[in-house]
């Protein structure tokens, strides 16, 4: 069975794009910076699927790239030339909040953006829990991951001793 068999049985025969015009978003960064071909883009549903995929790809030894939101500044979910480009936008679930631990679990391909900016705010009378508090911070050597203490939502300014 050829590799394209393979991912086609694992996800089913419309969620492998192998038609320039519906590959083209996957091989090209939102900064327009990065781009290079695919052999092929994956879009697997369930952690299952994409167990499936990374077996066929390792089985026939096609290289792979994962992307998320394909949102990186620096290039690293775009292919380089001829990779299987495994998209995670279909794991998109977005659990319960669990308001105790000030937490959500979502899945791999869920944004930032799809979680109002990356954060939610919540008041249950004067407590305040800033979720999903992550700002990540860009800087010339990539990507902190840091949160800003003001989004982080324990101070009002950008100073904070907690820092």
């Amino acid at each position: 069975m050829s590799l394209l068999d393979e991912l086609e049985t694992a996800v089913g025969v419309d969620h492998v794009l192998v038609d320039a015009d519906l590959t083209a978003s996957y091989e090209t960064d939102w900064t327009g910076r990065f781009s290079g071909r695919a052999r092929c883009v994956v879009r697997p549903r369930s952690t299952d699927q994409v167990a499936a995929v990374l077996r066929a790809c390792s089985a026939h030894g096609a290289p792979v790239v994962v992307q998320g939101g394909n949102t990186g500044l620096v290039g690293g979910a775009v292919p380089a030339g001829g990779e299987v480009v495994v998209s995670m936008s279909r794991l998109s679930d977005v659990g319960e909040i669990d308001l105790a631990a000030a937490q959500v679990t979502v899945g791999a391909g869920v944004t930032l953006a799809a979680t109002s900016g990356g954060w939610l705010l919540l008041r249950t009378a004067s407590l305040r829990l800033a979720m999903l508090a992550t700002v990540f911070t860009a800087s010339l050597t990539g990507v902190t991951g840091r949160p800003t203490p003001a989004a982080s939502g324990c101070c009002a300014t950008a100073r904070c001793v907690r820092s």
